[in-house]
């Protein structure tokens, strides 16, 4: 226990328990606080990670071989050659060049790519079909299908960008006003039209970006059913060519989903987060595609989040919101009074002042300082 070895001078660990965690745990407390507290403790050489003792020397010689044995997978091939032996369900590193890929096809036949560089200590991933994850096998850390992280010691997910090989979809979108962006996501079998009073109340002090989600309003579409991450990938697309850089991201139903599926895979375009009326997990309703369960990636959200559901919401109950906000790290719970599952287009006044509270005490004014 002590300082994390190759990793910054404020990262601490605690780990080797071997059965003693209640005792290790108090000696933890006592010795993690000195040391962050820059105090001399005489236990912190005793439990320094980095020691390295002669009764030890076999043992950690021959578990850095096997380390170095791992990182031969640079040299070889792919688990397949082509993304086309991949079925459905699956997973299969590829190699591109000097490179190597974590390419996953999901349920609906579409592929998701990531760099297959563990982004620890660069061993390269291998797919568990069995779990469904990919695992490193250098020091242990785990990533979920998608390329979300599921266990270090890696603390983000695997590089690169989860865009389905599938065709980006052109979106028409309403682009209103100036400032930071506030990029609103209808829901399902709505269009961009039901955020109208919200572009009226925003448009005065920011950037008003509203979106027809693939499928739906003025929006191309095409055959067969769309997940959410390729809805994710379309609005990615239209978030470069617009050049907004980062923003807020308000997803409301199925938008919501399609706002966390935006959450994990593009996680650097976001300077907030508003969730609105919506679940993490899988439910039987679901109009538009099939999706993942994203609760696991609740807790690698890190930017202001708000939840917002209506009280009297029978189609994604409130207690759903609240889960929501208890696993978000800081996210904010609102329940709105009188107010089905169109919150927003129920109640705009009120949905309107709380989405603006929550702005300023964020810090996510617009860019010219207005509120």
């Amino acid at each position: 226990m002590g300082g994390n070895p190759l990793d910054a001078r404020n990262a601490f660990i605690v780990t080797g328990d071997s059965g003693m965690g209640m005792t290790h745990g108090t000696i933890a407390g006592i010795l993690l606080t000195d040391l962050i507290l820059g105090r001399e403790n005489p236990w912190a050489k005793l439990y320094d990670p980095s020691r390295k003792t002669l009764y030890a020397l076999g043992r950690f010689l021959n578990e850095n071989l096997n380390v170095a044995v791992q990182y031969g997978d640079w040299l070889t091939g792919g688990d397949v050659d082509s993304p086309a032996q991949i079925k459905s369900g699956a997973g299969a590193v590829i190699r591109r060049g000097l490179t190597k890929m974590a390419v996953y096809r999901d349920e609906q036949g579409a592929l998701h790519e990531h760099s297959a560089v563990c982004p620890h200590l660069g061993g390269i991933v291998h797919w568990n079909d069995a779990e469904k994850t990919w695992d490193c096998p250098c020091h242990g850390s785990r990533f979920d299908r998608l390329g979300g992280i599921l266990n270090g010691p890696a603390n983000r997910g695997l590089g690169g960008v989860d865009l389905p090989t599938s065709n980006i979809v052109k979106l028409r979108y309403t682009d209103a006003g100036q400032g930071l962006p506030l990029v609103f996501l209808h829901g399902f079998p709505l269009s961009r039209g039901v955020w109208q009073k919200q572009i009226e109340a925003f448009r005065e002090s920011y950037r008003v970006i509203a979106p027809d989600l693939r499928g739906f309003g003025d929006s191309e579409t095409q055959p067969g059913p769309a997940t959410m991450a390729q809805c994710a990938a379309d609005l990615h697309a239209l978030l470069e060519q617009l050049n907004t850089g980062p923003m807020v991201l308000i997803g409301h139903s199925m938008g919501g989903y399609v706002a966390l599926a935006f959450a994990r895979q593009f996680p650097e375009k976001l300077r907030g987060l508003v969730l609105v009326s919506t679940r993490a997990g899988q439910d039987t309703a679901e109009a538009a595609a099939e999706r993942p369960d994203a609760t696991a990636s609740l807790t690698q959200i890190s930017v202001p989040t708000l939840v917002v559901t209506g009280a009297d919401d029978a189609l994604i109950p409130p207690t759903e919101s609240e889960t929501l906000a208890q696993v978000i790290r800081g996210a904010q719970l609102k329940v709105i009074p009188h107010a089905g599952h169109l919150v927003a287009f129920e109640q705009p006044g009120e949905f309107n002042q709380v989405l603006k509270e929550w702005l300023k005490r964020a810090d996510l004014g617009s860019l010219d300082g207005n509120h």
